[in-house]
This record gives structure tokens, C-alpha cells and sequence, in this order.
């Protein structure tokens, strides 16, 4: 007989953004199925930018994660402003 059991995490997940080149970093958060854009529009932190600019949301390693969820990556993320 199995005792207990395993249970998905529930609660807000934080992230940690910062702008290509920069060293500041800035916390994120929200659900677990929150996406990276979602969560970055609700507490936009650049007063240099406006969150109606185009830009994106990639991982060291250059991979775009704008649209997916705060669960689906771990760690630093870089927000890059295009032109």
C-alpha cells in the first residue's frame, strides 16, 4: 500500500530578468503556468521602456521563452529590447 503522495507545486514561482548587458537584476513572479510575458507586463520594472515595445524574453543560451510558463525554465533570464 502506498502512503501519501506526490503533489504538484502550488503557490507563486519568482524569476529573476535583467536587460542584455546589464548587470541589475529584477524579480518576477507569478503562477507556475503564469508565461515569462505575463508575469515580466505585471510588474514591468524599466522606466527606460514601455512594455508596449517589441521585445523578448531568452535564456542564456539564446533560446525564446517569451511565451512560455515560469515553470518551464529555471534561473536568470534576458529580456531583449528589438528594434
Amino acid at each position: 500500500m502506498r502512503r501519501g503522495s506526490l503533489k504538484g507545486f502550488e503557490g507563486s514561482i519568482t524569476r529573476v530578468v535583467k536587460t542584455k548587458g546589464s548587470h541589475r537584476e529584477y524579480f518576477i513572479k507569478g503562477e507556475p503556468d503564469t508565461s515569462f510575458k505575463d508575469a515580466l507586463i505585471e510588474s514591468w520594472p524599466f522606466i527606460d521602456h514601455n512594455d508596449d515595445e517589441k521585445w523578448k524574453i531568452v535564456t542564456p543560451s539564446g533560446e525564446d521563452i517569451t511565451e512560455k510558463t515560469l515553470s518551464s525554465h529555471e534561473g536568470t533570464v534576458i529580456v531583449e529590447f528589438l528594434k
